[in-house]
Order: structure tokens, then C-alpha cells, then sequence
């Protein structure tokens, strides 16, 4: 059994950057249901991502086949040439789901009145982000502590409800959106200490990962209510520079790379374990090296995207496969295609 130290600053402080950082799949969630509900429904687009997941599974398996073969067993090894069947990137899987019923949740959103729309995410929010939680049984609505399918469905709802109703929102301030989000996160923290304050482990200076793992989820309010605060913020800011904007579009197309890169199976099986000695310095340090490390990553994993994205570009292979797939269709006379 796996046991956290408690009674320390450094615990503390690393579970109340948890809580911060906890909100991104939210946010990616949520952008998806605020640029979606006016965007176009392109078939290409889910194929050019299943290509990147193919494509890093493939990149990865290959370069730890050379260097690394003693982090690749037989599981591995079929999670990486079946990364989709093998539930690879549960993200990815999950959000194929979102994908398929956009047009219709869309068409949905439409008819919906302000009234009627607020009722449906309130609700939500209630029943999902509450009565979900794994403390009182995450199995009465099967939202797998948020890592699923239909928990990305809503928190699309909640980014499209910003879109279409946003303008009625008690609008804060960027500085006051930012606020609400570390004070979320704190009360965050709060609350794994209060919940588990009367464990006898915890009053011995230990708890058992899993009984804080649960108040780490994506659908828990901590999470929920961070990304919307911190997504809020981002909207209201502007920037007139032609030439930053273009750059932060084109780093964000290059965002997925970096997930697909640090989350693959086989590359968290051989870092797991590495960071371990952050805990050993003084706050400061630690806490430089947990950054520094997370911006190592970004900048490697956006740099391999770089030039994933260019040879795609340069080998034509998105269109080539999207026409391909069309082709197969019309053969199996499957009208639309």
C-alpha cells in the first residue's frame, strides 16, 4: 500500500499545485464546447488526431525497443501498435464520443432558452460534480472520477453554454478570476485535511494515496470550478500583437503532441519514480524543479510536434488518409461520403 506523508509543508504545497494543475483537462474540455458550437464539424480533424496518437504510440515504442527495451513487456507492446483498442490515451478514446455526437448536441443548444440551459448545467453540476463524487460512489452515474467519455460531453456543455450565454454572466475581472481559482484550489487542499483528519494514519503523519487520490478527479468541484474560473480569465484577455496571437495558435495546435508524448504508458512506466528526490530539497527548490521540469517537457514534447506536423504537412498524410477512408466508404456504399 501506497502512503503519503501528511505533516509536511512540502506535502501540502505539492497537493495544493495538484489542485492548480488538476483543472487542464477541464479547460481542454471546455475550450472544445466553446469553440465547437460555431465551429465547423470537420471529419479531417478527428482523423488528424488519430494520426498524432499513432503516431507518437509508433515513435515511442520503436525508440524504447532501441534504447529502453526493459520498460516494454507484451502489454506494452499491444498498447502501442493498438493504441486506440487499448485505451492507449484515455483522453483521445473519450473524446472520439464528443466528436461523434457534436453535430447533435449543438443542434440541441440551439433550441435551448437561457433559462433552460442554465436549469441543464446547474443541474449537471449538482448531481455530477457532487452526488458523483467518489466518496459518496462515483458508480451512480459511471463518470470514472472524470476520466470518460460522457464527462467530457459536459463539461463541452458548460464551455458552449459560455459561448452562447456568456454575455449574461456577472462578469469578475481578470485579476478576481484568478483569485477565485487559487482560492478554489485552497479549499481544495482544506478539505483532504479536514475529510481525512480523523484517519488514524493521518494523525500518525500518514494517509493512504488512494484517500486522497479521490479529491483529485476531473468532475470533483475543486477541478470544475478552477478551470471555469481560469478559462474565464484567459477570455478577457486581449492581445493586439498579429504576431503573438499567431504564435499562441500555433503552440496550442501543438499542445496535444505534448500530452500524447508525456502520458504514453511505456514513457510514464520509465519517469515514474525519477521526481521522487525533488521532495528531498528545501521548498523553493522543489518547487523551481517541479516547474522547470514541466517546462522541459512542454518545450521538448512541442518541439517533436514541431516536426510531426511539418512532415504531415509535407507528406500531404492527413488528406491522403481522410480520402482514403472516404473511398472505403463510398465502396461500402455508405451515403455522405
Amino acid at each position: 500500500m501506497l502512503y503519503h506523508q501528511v505533516n509536511t509543508v512540502h506535502t501540502q504545497i505539492i497537493m495544493l499545485l495538484t489542485f492548480l494543475n488538476n483543472v487542464a483537462v477541464d479547460l481542454f474540455a471546455l475550450i472544445s464546447g466553446y469553440v465547437g458550437l460555431t465551429s465547423h464539424h470537420r471529419f479531417s480533424r478527428i482523423v488528424e488526431l488519430w494520426l498524432q496518437v499513432v503516431f507518437y504510440s509508433y515513435l515511442i515504442l520503436i525508440a524504447f525497443l532501441i534504447l529502453r527495451p526493459q520498460y516494454v513487456d507484451k502489454g506494452q507492446l499491444f498498447g502501442s501498435l493498438f493504441p486506440t483498442v487499448s485505451m492507449q490515451y484515455w483522453y483521445f478514446n473519450s473524446y472520439i464520443l464528443v466528436f461523434i455526437f457534436m453535430p447533435l448536441i449543438n443542434y440541441g443548444i440551439s433550441k435551448l432558452t437561457y433559462k433552460e440551459f442554465t436549469i441543464i448545467c446547474v443541474s449537471l453540476f449538482i448531481t455530477t460534480s457532487f452526488l458523483g463524487l467518489d466518496i459518496f460512489n462515483d458508480k451512480v452515474f459511471n463518470l470514472g472520477n472524470g476520466f470518460s467519455g460522457m464527462w467530457l460531453i459536459i463539461m463541452y456543455l458548460y464551455g458552449a453554454y459560455i459561448r452562447k450565454f456568456g454575455n449574461k454572466l456577472k462578469k469578475l475581472s481578470i485579476k478576481a478570476d484568478l483569485i477565485g481559482y487559487f482560492i478554489v484550489a485552497i479549499i481544495g487542499v482544506l478539505t483532504c485535511n479536514l475529510i481525512t483528519l480523523n484517519h488514524k494514519e493521518y494523525m500518525n503523519g500518514s494517509i493512504l494515496y488512494n484517500d486522497w487520490n479521490k479529491w483529485f478527479g476531473y468532475n470533483t468541484p475543486f477541478a470544475v470550478l478552477g478551470a471555469i474560473f481560469l478559462f474565464l480569465a484567459f477570455l478577457q484577455i486581449e492581445i493586439s500583437n498579429i504576431r503573438v496571437r499567431k504564435l499562441i495558435i500555433k503552440l496550442g495546435a501543438l499542445s496535444f503532441g505534448t500530452y500524447l508524448l508525456q502520458t504514453n504508458y511505456i514513457v510514464y512506466a520509465w519517469f515514474r519514480g525519477h521526481y521522487t528526490n525533488f521532495y528531498n530539497h528545501n521548498i523553493f527548490i522543489m518547487v523551481i524543479c517541479i516547474f522547470a521540469t514541466a517546462m522541459v517537457w512542454y518545450v521538448f514534447g512541442t518541439l517533436v510536434d514541431a516536426i510531426r506536423s511539418f512532415l504531415f504537412k509535407k507528406l500531404n498524410i492527413i488528406d491522403k488518409v481522410v480520402n482514403l477512408i472516404k473511398f472505403s466508404l463510398r465502396k461500402l456504399n455508405i451515403n455522405g461520403y
